[in-house]
């Protein structure tokens, strides 16, 4: 697998997302290292000092149909980590590291009085 993340606004239409934000996430997937997750600058922002990983300063990347350079990074994670979840309702839960690939989906609460952006 390879994971590509960023954060923006997204345009939502039926079934398919647009945006430079989508179109970045994407890209940056192509840049990732097999098994890796690449994510740019806002992503490290927010996340840097709540994650037990390291970056690796992936440059700036020139990216196809996106008009300025993206600062990317790539994820970097010790085999056989364990790693650690927190729920925002509940303690923290212990998560062993799987050695196989594995994904995350993280729910975000919809903050906006519009029940269409939920």
């Amino acid at each position: 697998f390879r994971v590509g993340i960023n954060i923006g606004d997204v345009m939502v239409s039926q079934d398919n997302l647009y945006g430079d934000a989508v179109n970045i996430a994407a890209r940056l997937e192509g840049e990732a290292k097999p098994d890796g997750i690449c994510i740019s600058k806002s992503v490290l922002d927010m996340v840097s000092q709540k994650l037990q990983v390291s970056y690796q300063d992936a440059g700036e990347l020139v990216l196809k149909n996106i008009d300025h350079p993206v600062q990317a990074y790539f994820v970097i994670q010790k085999r056989g980590a364990t790693r650690y979840v927190q729920h925002s309702d509940g303690p923290q839960v212990k998560v062993e590291r799987i050695e196989s690939g594995s994904l995350a989906v993280m729910l975000f609460k919809n903050l906006s009085k519009d029940e269409e952006q939920a």
